[in-house]
């Protein structure tokens, strides 16, 4: 791809990361209470763009994907391996609150989308 193309303009080294739990019955608060723990530290880091919280069939769903988003890997790296993560998902994993964790991290440059006519 060419520098000076539109393309080149609207890639990005943003890195995107979904994860999706599977909460226990009856501990759908205490999940929330702690992601939202989770998101107010990750907001206060270099490079975090921002993240998205998808339940999936609605409010009363046990299912929850989380899509993050940071400026680039370096940002995403710093974080991952920060204290900060490392003690709030500790807490996470005493709290005993989550059945199934999947993880999909994408490294991927982004291309922004482009309509031709």
């Amino acid at each position: 791809m060419d520098k000076g193309s539109p393309d080149a303009e609207n890639t990005s080294k943003e890195v995107t990361i979904v994860i999706s739990r599977k909460v226990k019955p009856g501990y759908d608060k205490e999940y929330d209470e702690w992601l939202r723990r989770y998101l107010m530290l990750e907001k206060k880091v270099p490079g975090y763009v921002g993240a998205t919280i998808i339940t999936q069939g609605g409010t009363a769903s046990a299912i929850r994907h989380i899509i993050y988003r940071f400026s680039d890997k370096a940002s995403l790296d710093a974080w991952e391996n920060s204290e900060a993560r490392k003690q709030c998902v500790y807490d996470h994993s005493q709290q005993n609150i989550a059945l199934l964790s999947t993880r999909n991290k994408t490294l991927a440059k982004a291309t922004a989308h482009r309509s031709f006519s």
